[in-house]
């Protein structure tokens, strides 16, 4: 989230919306709850703090084929946003998308073309964005190569990347493919927010 107090933007991810079949069903119907109150909180920090933009950087769902459930628990989360007068901005993840086919997100993007509120980018491209100080935003979504416009300097780099050395969960799991941090560097960009990593990770060049 931007340190700005008349214009703050939150970045988000993974939120991996799912009914976890998986689990015993009372823990599942509870794990499947905790989804939909972490991200409505989220919407009341925004509300009280003045910020009109929630970034959902990737895995805004566990299958890109999800359930009724899944879709519904989705849509009343967009329409609680909507209702408060904010934007929410999706770039897909590895979770959401399957190379070549027609996917949620697709469905999503057409459902809330007409509302302007919630977008959904599949392409790399950089944005100019109000309510971040008009500030530059480059755009990178899951599996698209993250080069463009690498002579113009942006502000602010997101999106849903595997990056070399990052952490992908609590256990120790490193990534060893992807993005390295040399590549990033050559984005020319001031700051780097990616989703994919399930815990926070300082990444360092290697020598």
């Amino acid at each position: 989230m931007s340190g700005h107090t008349k214009h703050n933007t939150i970045f988000t991810a993974d939120f991996h919306i799912n009914e976890n079949s998986r689990l015993d069903k009372e823990i599942g119907e509870k794990y499947f709850r905790d989804k939909s109150e972490v991200f409505l909180d989220i919407v009341r920090y925004a509300k009280a703090n003045n910020v009109k933009e929630i970034y959902l950087l990737g895995d805004v769902f566990e299958k890109c084929s999800p359930t009724l459930n899944e879709r519904k628990m989705f849509h009343s989360l967009a329409h609680v946003v909507m209702c408060n007068n904010m934007y929410l901005r999706i770039i897909p993840g590895n979770h959401d998308v399957d190379k070549g086919k027609y996917t949620v997100l697709d469905e999503i993007k057409l459902l809330y073309a007409h509302s302007g509120q919630i977008t959904v980018w599949k392409e790399v491209m950089t944005v100019t964005i109000g309510d971040f100080l008009n500030r530059s935003i480059r755009i990178i979504p899951w599996g698209c190569k993250p080069k463009l416009d690498v002579n113009m300097h942006c502000d602010l780099c997101v999106g849903h990347i595997s990056v070399v050395g990052g952490k992908m969960n609590s256990f120790g799991r490193v990534s060893t493919n992807g993005v390295t941090i040399k590549e990033l560097k050559e984005l020319n960009c001031g700051r780097y927010i990616f989703g994919h990593f399930h815990v926070p990770s300082k990444l360092r060049k290697r020598k």
